[in-house]
């Protein structure tokens, strides 16, 4: 586990900013958004750290919308409060852990875990995560790529 240094707080709190934004300057539904950001470019970058500090947080958006293109599907937004922490949660997991955002929605589904909002976001980072992982009953070695490989080979392949 990496500890989380001043840059981790960086893309941290980067990240947080791009998803409260969401909440007013997107037109689809905060899932969609989510969704969309999983799989972007921008998201790579800061799992890859190249992330880009220069750029505004209605600049990063507008990267999103012009990898995804403009949407305005789905209504359902989350309070901007509820995604910044979302945003910061999945980004210390990311950092602190070195997986990919993409890996991380897949295991911590954002429309379960935004359901945490309330009796989570008082606790510290660390605890949120042990309690994410006990949500969908994983363990701390899920976020090791070796254990992950392992998994899939017995998956697989019946070993």
């Amino acid at each position: 586990m990496r500890e989380f240094d001043i840059e981790g707080l960086r893309q941290a709190e980067f990240q947080a900013e791009i998803f409260e934004a969401s909440a007013t300057k997107t037109d689809c539904s905060s899932l969609i958004f989510l969704r969309r950001y999983g799989k972007s470019k921008l998201a790579l970058s800061f799992d890859r750290g190249t992330a880009d500090y220069s750029l505004t947080v209605e600049d990063a958006l507008r990267e999103i919308e012009e990898e995804f293109g403009h949407s305005s599907y789905g209504k359902d937004k989350y309070p901007a409060s509820v995604l910044y922490w979302l945003g910061y949660q999945y980004r210390y997991i990311a950092y602190t852990r070195q997986c990919e955002t993409r890996f991380l929605f897949r295991l911590f589904p954002p429309k379960k875990m935004a359901s945490t909002y309330l009796a989570f976001h008082t606790q510290s980072q660390e605890w949120v995560v042990a309690s994410w992982l006990e949500i969908v009953e994983k363990d701390e070695k899920i976020f090791s790529p070796f254990e992950r490989a392992k998994a899939y080979y017995r998956k697989v392949y019946g070993l």
